[in-house]
């Protein structure tokens, strides 16, 4: 039989990152803040379950989702209710056993249902964008230490692209 040669892109063999194992969640938070106090600000970690204090080691900033949300809410306030009184109003006055033109009470059920909407769709569509999703392709996933893990293991990974790091500061990590 002739030689296997494997077809391995020059991009695919490169180091994109490291990855380390932990046997216990107090280990992952203390190797995440030495690994920031190294200067990596791109690391994520990885556990089959929440570990406290590590949102706290890894620095990761409160999202802005929740206020984006509440702007995509207001705005469907500002446009129900400017819909709807444009409607009763200027575009097709009807009146109705002397009733006026535009009345709030009527309004707020058509109101309350565009907020939803508004800040549903904000919220997938949010998420989605702040997270970086869909990433089609992760590089973690291709070690084979990290797929198809049957046992409890914590994981960091730390990616080759943070700015000023160099092959001493891979070596000591």
């Amino acid at each position: 039989m002739g030689q296997h040669v494997s077809r391995q892109t020059e991009a695919e063999s490169k180091l994109v990152g490291l990855l380390a194992e932990f046997p216990t969640p107090e280990a992952l938070v203390s190797a995440a803040e030495q690994v920031r106090e190294e200067g990596y600000r791109r690391i994520d970690a990885f556990t089959p379950f929440p570990v406290h204090g590590l949102d706290e080691a890894l620095a990761i900033r409160p999202t802005i989702l929740p206020w984006v949300v509440l702007g995509a809410g207001l705005t469907g306030v500002v446009a129900a209710l400017a819909g709807q009184w444009w409607t009763n109003t200027i575009d097709y006055p009807f009146v109705v056993s002397g009733k006026p033109l535009f009345s709030l009470p009527a309004n707020i059920p058509v109101t309350f249902e565009v907020i939803i909407l508004f800040s549903a769709f904000t919220a997938f569509f949010g998420m989605l964008a702040l997270n970086g999703l869909p990433r089609l392709a992760q590089p973690i996933f291709r070690s084979e230490r990290f797929a198809g893990r049957r046992r409890i293991v914590s994981s960091c990974w730390s990616r080759r692209r943070t700015p000023g790091s160099r092959s001493r500061r891979r070596a000591r990590f």
